[in-house]
């Protein structure tokens, strides 16, 4: 049997693809795992929480600064355009990053108090920075995820965690505490592009107006549909942050970004490693006159399987292991964990999947999906705050309403590739259905035995 799963592996491009991906993912996030309960010692909730509020607002930034036309890298057929493709993103994003960052200098200098703490040119200089490395990092893994070069790829995570851990810990180590943290994850944002650059083309900016006018007209689709996409998804992703912190303050956004962190480790790992091999591989079924329905079908239902142990491990064990490795102090991080797993699964599933609403042409059911999320989002949090005030309630409201939505998006989907959705509502409410039971029942006897060695 291990013989012949060795076989399998040679003779699978995508099995290694996944693998080299994943395995650099897997460092990476081991590196990660080792430097998180040292950031929560050195930095505290108050810190983290700051920089996950300005992290969404570069994110947000990013959603419309490629005008959509990032994944047009992926379906383009010529290599020429591809690259000029890629020189008019780099120079709007370039553009956009010192724009938007001029105008953060100003709002905080004029129109608010600057909660941050941070000085005003270094809040600038690093929104500059951060804009734009976010974006050219992605841009930079849809071209060579286009080209499989999967080599280069593996690298990335391990170069972004050890620098951001290494120079992040110093500098707090050293006194640094209230620039450290930022200081080393925009080196690890850098050094982490700085790989990919090597291997992407030349020439980075053009300035030819009538190029850009001939890439937007090509790809007006992505522009009419991808581009209000990416912004509400963005938006959808981020909101419970921007919601947090006037609703609940600085220190519990720290606490949900942990979470986040830890809950994001299955995702980072495994199902944008999956994720972009499929889209790459479906990609090139569409080229070929290929229909995409059975291998997205198979390729989901393995990954309901794949997902549902590291959940319920997450779920089950998560609070307890939350309070061993950061501290007492992060408990609260432990509870909220338990709640938006949940949600975490739906969302691995659909990382393993991606591309396909682009391959079908299908963008605007994804941006009435993230519509209604969005929607949903904004119901918890106010229902949660001002009826409940528990940001527990808030993020459980949120967590059904969006398995709720993802799953009739999905079972969507499936009808359009001529799939049968029931096929797909069945296994799914098998999975869930056993991560749920089990989890609950895991949990029950983690906290039992928890209380009675008094962890």
């Amino acid at each position: 049997m291990l013989k012949n799963a060795i076989e399998r592996f040679k003779n699978s491009n995508r099995l290694k693809n996944i693998t080299k991906i994943s395995s650099g993912t897997l460092v990476g996030q081991i590196i990660s795992f080792i430097t998180v309960p040292i950031f929560t010692r050195i930095y505290g909730a108050e810190i983290l929480g700051i920089w996950a509020f300005l992290n969404a607002i570069y994110l947000f930034v990013n959603s419309f600064s490629d005008l959509g036309l990032t994944y047009s890298i992926m379906v383009e057929k010529d290599e020429n355009k591809r690259e000029k493709i890629y020189q008019i993103l780099t120079t709007i994003i370039l553009l956009f990053s010192f724009i938007i960052s001029i105008i953060i200098g100003i709002i905080y200098t004029f129109f608010k108090e600057n909660d941050t703490n941070l000085n005003i040119w270094f809040l600038m200089i690093y929104s500059l920075i951060a804009i734009f490395t976010l974006q050219q990092v992605q841009i930079c893994y849809t071209w060579l995820n286009r080209n499989g070069k999967y080599d280069i790829l593996m690298k990335n995570p391990l170069i972004n965690n050890l620098s951001f851990g290494i120079i992040g810990i110093i500098l707090g180590i050293i006194g640094l505490k209230q620039y450290g943290y930022y200081i080393g994850w925009i080196a690890g944002q850098i050094l982490t592009l700085m790989n990919m650059k090597k291997y992407m083309p030349k020439k980075s900016i053009n300035v030819n107006i009538r190029e850009y006018k001939e890439i937007f007209k090509e790809n007006l689709n992505f522009v009419k549909y991808q581009l209000p996409t990416n912004i509400i998804n963005v938006l959808k992703n981020q909101l419970p942050t921007f919601i947090i912190k006037p609703f609940f303050g600085n220190t519990i956004l720290g606490y949900y970004s942990i979470t986040l962190k830890i809950l994001n480790i299955p995702i980072t790992l495994l199902g944008n490693a999956v994720g972009r091999v499929f889209f790459q591989e479906s990609t090139e079924m569409m080229n070929k006159g290929q229909g995409i329905g059975e291998f997205t079908y198979r390729s989901i239902t393995k990954m309901m399987k794949v997902g549902a142990i590291p959940m319920i491990l997450l779920i089950s064990f998560g609070k307890i292991a939350v309070r061993i490795f950061l501290g007492e102090d992060w408990e609260p991080a432990g509870d909220m964990l338990r709640i938006v797993a949940f949600q975490t699964y739906f969302i691995f599933l659909t990382a393993s999947v991606q591309g396909i609403s682009i391959n079908l042409k299908k963008q605007k059911y994804v941006m009435y999906t993230y519509i209604a999320q969005s929607i949903g989002i904004i119901i918890s949090f106010f229902i949660g705050k001002f009826i409940f005030d528990s940001i527990y309630i808030a993020l459980l409201l949120m967590v059904l309403i969006f398995i709720i939505i993802n799953i009739v998006y999905f079972c969507k989907m499936f009808i359009v590739m001529e799939i049968s959705y029931k096929k797909y509502l069945k296994q799914i409410m098998i999975n869930f259905g056993c991560i749920l039971i089990l989890s609950i029942i895991i949990s029950q006897i983690v906290d039992w035995v928890a209380k009675g060695v008094k962890i």
